[in-house]
C-alpha cells in the first residue's frame, strides 16, 4: 500500500527462486543498461505478490544508478525533478579504484499476472566513460587492497 499504511492479509510464501551471480561485470554507458543480474518466476495467481531481494557487490569509479525493471518496467522509482536522474537506488563513490559498497533493493510488487516475469537490476554511470563493476572494485587491480565479491536476487511469490 501506499504511504506507509501496512499490508495485511495473505502473506504465505508460495514459492522462491534465487540467482547468485559472480560474474565480473562492468559499463561505462551514461544511460540505463541491463546486468546480468535477473531472475524469471511465474506467479500462481494474479493476486500473488512478488518480493524481490538483490544485493549487489558494486564499485563506482564516480556516481551511478540502479533501476530494478519487471520486464520492462522500471519500478520503485524516485519523483522526477528537473535535470535529476530518476532511479531506484543511487550507487555510491567507491572513494578510489579499490573502494566498494553493498547495494540492496528490497521492493514488493503486485505483478497481477500468472505468465512468466523477469526481475533484472539496470545500471548507468553519471559520466561516460567512469567505470560500474559488478562483483568487483572499479580499478580492479592485482593487488590485496582490491577485491572480488559475489551479488545475488532472490524473488518470493506471496500469497495476496
Amino acid at each position: 500500500k501506499a504511504n506507509g499504511e501496512p499490508i495485511v492479509g495473505g502473506g504465505k510464501v508460495l514459492q522462491v527462486v534465487s540467482f547468485s551471480y559472480n560474474t565480473l561485470e562492468t559499463t561505462t554507458s551514461a544511460t540505463f543498461v541491463n546486468t546480468g543480474l535477473e531472475l524469471a518466476i511465474t506467479p500462481s495467481a494474479t493476486s500473488s505478490k512478488v518480493y524481490v531481494m538483490v544485493n549487489a557487490s558494486i564499485g563506482c569509479q564516480e556516481y551511478g544508478w540502479f533501476n530494478l525493471v519487471r520486464d520492462s518496467t522500471d519500478l520503485d522509482q524516485g519523483i522526477s525533478s528537473g535535470s535529476r536522474t530518476v532511479c531506484t537506488r543511487p550507487l555510491p563513490q567507491d572513494l578510489g579504484s579499490a573502494g566498494g559498497q553493498p547495494v540492496d533493493i528490497l521492493f514488493l510488487d503486485s505483478p497481477s499476472t500468472t505468465s512468466e516475469i523477469t526481475y533484472r537490476v539496470a545500471w548507468a554511470e553519471q559520466s561516460a566513460g567512469n567505470v560500474l563493476a559488478m562483483n568487483r572494485s572499479s580499478g580492479d587491480a592485482d593487488a590485496d587492497y582490491a577485491w572480488r565479491g559475489s551479488s545475488s536476487i532472490t524473488l518470493m511469490e506471496i500469497a495476496g
